[in-house]
């Protein structure tokens, strides 16, 4: 498992490209958000569906995620 820093002078789609590429070479990414309290709430769905790993091995997409 590796954390991956979110919502720290980062969009949501840098965030979520280091997540499918740390997934492709084989490792299991863990969010973690910078300032959660006042980040958007696509970083929190974010880290809900990546997090939650029965909900991320069975979407393969945050797109397709319905939080």
């Amino acid at each position: 498992m590796v954390y991956v820093l979110t919502n720290f002078n980062s969009t949501l789609e840098q965030d979520l490209d280091r997540v499918y590429k740390l997934r492709e070479i084989g490792y299991d990414p863990y969010i973690m958000i910078f300032d959660k309290p006042n980040a958007p709430k696509k970083i929190r769905d974010l880290q809900r569906w990546c997090n939650s790993k029965w909900i991320f091995n069975k979407c393969k997409n945050f797109e397709d995620y319905r939080g």
